[in-house]
């Protein structure tokens, strides 16, 4: 089983993210950076890998990590991960 951890501030990424057509339909937990319960657990995934920026996506398939995404770099992480779900 495919789990997507998507650590965003803005609503418009979650609706991008819900638009696309994954080939294998993976399990997608959004954590809202404007809650309190979201703000704590999207801090501590982001710790874990020294992100500061939002949007955020962690992806593991069989509670093993696979790919992560921050937009810290040139590259969007909605852009990596669309691009990622294109492909896989």
């Amino acid at each position: 089983m495919i789990d997507i951890y998507i650590v965003y501030d803005d609503p418009s990424h979650k609706e991008l993210i819900e638009m696309i057509k994954f080939k294998k339909q993976p399990f997608l937990h959004f954590l809202d950076m404007n809650t309190l319960e979201g703000r704590k657990k999207g801090f501590k995934l982001k710790g874990q890998y020294g992100a500061k920026k939002n949007p955020f996506v962690i992806i593991e398939k069989n509670d093993q990590l696979q790919k992560v995404f921050w937009s810290e770099g040139k590259d969007d992480a909605i852009n990596q991960l669309i691009k990622w779900a294109t492909e896989n």
